[in-house]
């Protein structure tokens, strides 16, 4: 469905845009309402920005017989995005009809909390940040998955999103010697019970408040160790040294290689003395252990019906997200001081060999150096003294 120019020019001077071959920044914001209400509202907005800051930077002008000025961005984007859509549905669609397990289900919210989900957008942020871990626990890589989803508004009190997910390509290997689609369609009570809790979670705000407060601790670590705290710090130089000294120099500086096991207790220990010497860093990274115990809390009330109304009942042996979220916590630590030590490992002494208390072979070869300075001092006393 395209757009008319007149109905172009006519947004364009309600919203108070101007006509011209280059939009500048500060009148972007108000082309991008311009799209918005003049494109279906149920398209996603951060698809649209996307298209629109990719094809749209550059606005094309002309005019009529009249002097009237239009411009031809507005359909490009409309076209544009509209056309890749229904080219991924075509796919999806005929990919469905192989031979393979279909999954569907529903995520249903009481009318409490159905405001989460009211919008397109809401849905689409819900999706993304929930159901990678859920297609990893089920064994199933989220790159090679169609995933359809839709929101119902039909009972405005409890709002729903029906989802319907398959592989797009066969990845198992079984008997024969072909790759072949997955055989096994039946999802672990363990899997859902931990997504159960990663949507409570989500919806009810607690893991972006504790995300916030990941970053700000990591940022602050990130100041304390970046170079200049270095070396005006001395408490903080001699920690990074100390753990400089104790890692091999062609050691991979990532907390999570397998070379870096011996060393984790050590990084560990580093990174709370560090936190010890600087009082806003501390008070972030206490900051995000409230935040990890809150929602701990929260997770421990879901267990208990009577407490949370939950009628799905969850066996907390299943449920890891909280150590999972500590322990990516201290991997994001790490690496941050490993970063720090990699730079300053090349400016530390190092000696390649450790010799023997009586080490006869290095008491020789002592010798003969101080032996041949002398006879070289020699010779050149003994050439002073001719001239």
């Amino acid at each position: 469905m395209s757009v008319e120019a007149a109905d172009i020019y006519k947004h364009e001077q309600e919203n108070g845009v101007a006509v011209g071959y280059k939009l500048p920044e500060r009148k972007s914001d108000a082309y991008f309402r311009l799209f918005k209400v003049l494109l279906d509202d149920s398209l996603d907005s951060m698809e649209l920005e996307k298209s629109y800051k990719r094809i749209c930077r550059k606005k094309f002008s002309f005019s009529d017989k009249y002097g009237n000025a239009y411009t031809l961005a507005v359909v490009n984007v409309k076209f544009n995005y509209i056309y890749k859509q229904q080219q991924k549905l075509k796919a999806i669609q005929e990919r469905a009809k192989a031979n393979k397990i279909l999954w569907h289900g529903f995520i249903s919210l009481n009318e409490e909390m159905s405001r989460k989900i009211d919008m397109p957008e809401k849905c689409m942020r819900l999706v993304k940040r929930t159901f990678g871990e859920f297609f990893r626990d089920m064994g199933l890589d989220p790159k090679n998955i169609d995933l359809i989803c839709s929101l119902h508004k039909d009972k405005p009190h409890h709002l729903h999103i029906h989802f319907w997910f398959a592989e797009k390509e066969p990845k198992c290997k079984y008997r024969k010697k072909a790759l072949e689609y997955r055989h096994k369609g039946k999802i672990e009570k363990a899997v859902i019970d931990r997504m159960h809790v990663r949507l409570n979670a989500f919806i009810d705000e607690r893991t972006d408040k504790l995300y916030i407060a990941r970053n700000e601790a990591l940022r602050e670590l990130k100041r304390i160790t970046f170079p200049k705290s270095i070396v005006s710090e001395d408490e903080v130089r001699k920690e990074l040294i100390a753990l400089a000294k104790a890692i091999p120099k062609d050691a991979s500086f990532f907390y999570n290689k397998k070379d870096m096991v011996p060393y984790r207790e050590q990084i560990d220990k580093t990174v709370n003395k560090l936190l010890l010497y600087d009082k806003r860093a501390r008070k972030a990274d206490l900051h995000f252990y409230e935040r990890l115990s809150s929602l701990q809390r929260k997770i421990g009330d879901l267990y208990e019906s009577s407490k949370s109304g939950n009628h799905y009942p969850i066996a907390p042996q299943n449920i890891t997200l909280i150590q999972e979220l500590e322990e990516d916590y201290k991997r994001r630590q790490g690496n941050i001081v490993l970063h720090a030590v990699k730079n300053i490992k090349p400016e530390i002494y190092e000696r390649k060999f450790r010799h023997k208390v009586n080490d006869n072979s290095l008491k020789r070869k002592l010798a003969i150096k101080y032996c041949a300075a002398f006879l070289i001092w020699l010779a050149k006393t003994y050439i002073f003294f001719l001239r």
